[in-house]
């Protein structure tokens, strides 16, 4: 009887755990919903329309080498009419200004040099990620100067 008391008991602990992952589970399928619904937002307000078909995989890779230093010429110059690849060539440029005026100050002291290192290495990876998974993220600062450049 004791035995049988023991696998009731192992069968409601892992009847309990089963409903506490897919309520896990769960929980990530609606903040993932909240996330394509922002990014469809964002999308909007920032005039990107997606082009029929999608985003092809160029388009999703020269965006992110976009954010790799003085490579962010690339997108700007060569996909001028995609506003997707404006958008994050824009981040990457004004990105890469920022890093090259703070890296200046940097040079007083070598912690603050490491920190924005870290920092600007950090966003790179960010911004790539987010390209080439098709997503429009606005860099905390940056993108209120990227914004601003008008290159046509």
């Amino acid at each position: 009887m004791a035995e049988e008391k023991t696998r009731t008991d192992e069968k409601k602990e892992s009847s309990k755990k089963n409903s506490e992952v897919m309520e896990k589970v769960s929980e990530k399928i609606d903040e993932a919903k909240a996330t394509d619904k922002a990014n469809e937002e964002l999308a909007k307000e920032s005039g990107i329309t997606e082009p029929e078909g999608g985003l092809n995989k160029g388009e999703k890779t020269l965006s992110a080498i976009g954010y790799i230093s003085f490579f962010c010429i690339l997108p700007l110059v060569l996909k001028q009419k995609s506003k997707f690849c404006q958008f994050h060539g824009k981040q990457g440029l004004v990105l890469t200004i920022c890093y090259l005026i703070l890296s200046l100050f940097g040079l007083i002291h070598t912690l603050l040099s490491l920190i924005i290192g870290l920092l600007y290495i950090i966003l790179i990876v960010l911004g790539i990620v987010n390209s080439v998974q098709g997503k429009l993220w606005k860099i905390p600062g940056v993108c209120i100067i990227a914004g601003k450049l008008d290159f046509d």
